[in-house]
Order: structure tokens, then sequence, then C-alpha cells
């Protein structure tokens, strides 16, 4: 039986700027983590099992804390693990990608004021590609493109396409031979998921041409705090491990002679709002063991389960009309779901 992690035991320094001033918002249970992701009465409860085994392995414990850091508002996993190709494996089987977001969209409108013309770029953890689709033939050719996916199958697809795949990570010596060769990058959605995020983004200025932009998008830490303040659904760990702040970026940026050059909020939405909340407090109720949201998520006839689970937030949704009130009195503060970020190197 794993050793218990108490909370004392964890790191406590913030990874992104590096201060002591961090305090515990709350510890998360390795059967709680696995509860999250797969519940233990559905048809999968092998999976569970082997997830709870495996969270154990890698936090070497199990219990894992969420702290946040006072200096830059960080907040991170504690011990700050990312779950590795095993965990996501079971986490998530099965992958479906939006073809569009609000950070693509932002993202081409400052590349069309950008020279691309001839430009080399890179798409990590590219899925399935629908970002490089929007870019590609009017902003860069096929061959200048490069991406890295771990899916074989999204790989295989992203090379159908004419890009270059590369099935490794950019820390590693792989990416040795693209030092300063990159004039963009982009990371939607991933950088949340990373542990050694010192190493990522000095990696990320090696690989960078002197002219080089960086594109980031991270869940907007807003969202996460009126989920979690309004008993819907936490953001766990092992699959999301950092709460990333625009002072957090600029911290970590100005440590590796990059520089945040600006960031913005995805605009609220309140169809967003409202579906996300239904959704998300549904899958919180799901995991209480004996609820009825539990029962309906527990179905194992796919079309029965979607119909029971619709109908349990459907009947539920009452309960939620304070939350929704609250993030509409304050949806100015909190904008929309995903916080953009472009980093260049520091002049």
């Amino acid at each position: 039986m794993p050793r218990q992690t108490s909370e004392a035991k964890t790191t406590r320094a913030c990874p992104a700027c590096l201060s002591s001033n961090t305090t515990l918002l709350f510890n998360v249970s390795s059967k709680e983590a696995a509860q999250l992701l797969v519940i233990r009465e559905g048809p999968h409860r092998g999976r569970h099992e082997a997830l709870v085994s495996l969270i154990e392995t890698q936090w070497q414990g199990d219990v894992c804390a969420v702290r946040e850091c006072g200096n830059c508002g960080f907040g991170f996993a504690a011990p700050f693990v990312a779950g590795n190709a095993e965990f996501y494996n079971l986490a998530y089987p099965t992958v479906s990608y939006p073809s569009m977001k609000w950070e693509f969209a932002r993202t081409i409108r400052a590349l069309q004021q950008l020279p691309t013309r001839n430009a080399t770029a890179l798409d990590v953890a590219a899925g399935h590609g629908f970002f490089l689709d929007l870019c590609v033939p009017d902003l860069f050719t096929p061959s200048n493109v490069m991406a890295t996916e771990f899916n074989d199958e999204s790989a295989l697809l992203l090379r159908s396409k004419g890009y270059e795949v590369r099935s490794t990570d950019i820390r590693s010596s792989d990416f040795d031979d693209m030092r300063g060769k990159l004039d963009f990058i982009f990371l939607f959605q991933v950088v949340e998921h990373l542990d050694d995020v010192d190493a990522l983004f000095s990696r990320l200025r090696e690989l960078s041409t002197e002219t080089g932009n960086i594109f980031l998008a991270v869940p907007n830490v807003r969202w996460i705090r009126h989920r979690e303040e309004t008993g819907s659904l936490k953001d766990l760990p092992p699959t999301h491990i950092g709460r990333w702040t625009p002072a957090a970026f600029s911290s970590i940026a100005q440590r590796h002679g990059l520089a945040v050059t600006s960031h913005e909020v995805e605009p609220f939405s309140a169809a967003k709002f409202v579906g996300n909340d239904l959704l998300f407090s549904h899958f919180a109720r799901a995991h209480r063991r004996g609820s009825i949201a539990n029962r309906a998520r527990s179905v194992k006839s796919d079309n029965v389960r979607r119909a029971a689970e619709a109908a349990e937030a459907v009947l539920m949704a009452p309960r939620r009309l304070g939350a929704l009130a609250s993030g509409f009195r304050s949806r100015r503060e909190m904008g929309g779901g995903a916080l953009w970020v472009h980093l260049t190197r520091a002049r």
C-alpha cells in the first residue's frame, strides 16, 4: 500500500515564480481523482482501479495538495507531477477535438499582422490539426509546418495533410536539431498539463528564432474558481496540474529570456457559460456514489446513459440558478473559458 502523502510533505514553492508564499486550497485523494475521470460504479471499474493505482504510483502516495501562490496567483498540484502516457490512455481512451476554439480565431488575427510567408511553425499536441488547417495554405505552407502528437491515429492524419510529425516531447533531445529555427510555436490547452515548466520555457526560447512568436492558451482561472466555489466540478490533478495567470506567465517567461507581449481572456458567452455550468455540475454530482447522476452515468448502454444523464441535468438545473446568477453578475471580471498569451523573446 502506498504511503500517505500528507500536505505538509509536499512541495510548497511556486513552480512559476518560485515564491514560498503559497497556501493550501484543498487536498485530493487518488480515489477522488480517479472517480473524476472514470466512475467506479460504471462498466469500467477495472479502469478506475487501475487509475487509482497509477495515480498513487505517480504521487508516491494517495493524497495530492492543490496550492495557490500569493505572489503570482499560480495554482499548482503538490507534488507537481504530470500524468504520463499510461495515465492518459486509461483516463481518455478516446479523444475528440473541437474544430474551432476562441483561441484559434484570436491567434489567426494576431498572425495576420505578422510576417508568415516562408515562416516555420510548430503546433505542440496538435490533435487532428484543426488549428493548422485554419493556417494552411493562407499563412503557412505544409512543408514548413511541424506538429507533435502522441496519438497514433492523430499523427497519421496530420501526416496525410503534409505536416511533419514527431511523437515526442519538445523538451527531449529529439528537438535539439530545431534550436533557433522556429518562427512560430503554438501550445493550445497544453501547458496546464505539464510539469518541469522551467525546462519547458527554456526550451521554447531555445527553439524560437530571434524574432519568434509563441502563442499559448490555458483554462481561465476565474472560471475554475467559479465552478469550485459553487459546488460544481473541481479541476483536479493529475490531468491539470497548473492554474496559470498572466502574472505567472510573466514571471517564468522573464526567467528564461522571454516576455509576455500581450494577453487576453476569452469574452464572456452566456450560452457557453450556462451550458458548461449544467454539464460540469452534472459531472460533479455523478462522482458522488448513490446519487441519481451517478446511477445515470453508470448505465452500460451508451444511448440509455446519454438520455438518463440529460434528464438528470435538466431535472437539477433549477438548483444551479444561484450559481448562474453569480456568474452573470461577475461576467465582466470572469470573461470566458480561456486565457490567451503571446510571448516573444525579451528585447
